[in-house]
């Protein structure tokens, strides 16, 4: 609804929200942009937005029932909400009429290493050694992730750390699910078959194996904060870290076909 009291239509139907979601309003420039988890779901043009202090209005409604303020939120770069708004062309379905194939929601209760923990909902991971003596800490989507013209994104948030640790969260994509029988054996993501890493040390793994040094060190994030891993179209692998991209790469990611997380 605009400053007129009219009401027009959008995509976004937010009686589809989860429980976790991340949802917010960037205003710039005479735009207010809703934003689901960095993805720009809906926008607006109204003059009235220009120049003037600007009070935030929640309302409590049907399908939500409860929320709570996120403080201190930095607004996402706005070359990573372009990047990765998921946006769909013209001519496909919308989000709310998208087609029923099957894509990521949780994490896979069959396919992760010996040592992690998933929680009944499957939307929470944890390692059973808290020490971090132990390897053994990967996990897969339980479907492919979402892909559009835009490319492919997702994301977590850090519920716990451990210190004294040169290494960190590793976020990857692989273009084959293996069997539940082999991903109990894996070590790291570095023996997953066909995929691309980063992470780890402040490396990036290659499709051939190879590691390349980067400018970002997962060993620095902290509780709560978000991380994600997003795919462009050509190619191009970033993380973003609280709306934020912290490192960018190019990679030989397929353009079309399956990618899981």
């Amino acid at each position: 609804r605009s400053s007129t009291q009219a009401f027009d239509l959008c995509d976004w139907q937010p009686k589809d929200l989860s429980v976790g979601d991340h949802v917010g309003v960037l205003v710039r420039e005479g735009r207010a942009s809703v934003l689901l988890n960095d993805r720009e779901v809906a926008s607006v043009k109204d003059r009235t937005l220009h120049h003037r202090p600007l009070f935030p209005v929640v309302d409590l409604m049907g399908a939500t029932v409860s929320l709570s303020l996120l403080p201190g939120v930095v607004p996402p770069d706005p070359v990573v909400i372009a990047q990765a708004s998921m946006k769909q062309p013209q001519d496909a379905p919308s989000v709310a009429r998208r087609a029923s194939r099957r894509t990521m929601a949780r994490w896979s209760s069959l396919h992760h290493s010996k040592q992690v923990e998933v929680s009944e909902n499957g939307l929470a991971i944890a390692h059973r050694d808290r020490a971090g003596s132990v390897l053994y800490g990967v996990v897969f989507g339980d479907a492919p992730l979402q892909r559009s013209a835009a490319g492919a994104y997702f994301q977590v948030k850090v519920k716990a750390t451990r210190r004294g640790h040169d290494d960190g969260l590793t976020l990857g994509v692989t273009t084959t699910l293996p069997f539940a029988e082999q991903v109990a054996a894996f070590e790291t993501a570095e023996v997953v078959p066909h995929s691309w890493s980063i992470g780890f040390d402040g490396q990036f793994l290659t499709n051939d194996g190879s590691m390349r040094p980067i400018s970002w060190s997962p060993a620095e994030l902290i509780k709560s904060d978000r991380a994600g891993l997003f795919v462009g179209s050509g190619g191009d692998l970033r993380v973003i870290v609280n709306g934020q991209c912290v490192v960018s790469v190019l990679t030989s990611i397929p353009e079309k076909g399956d990618l899981y997380a």
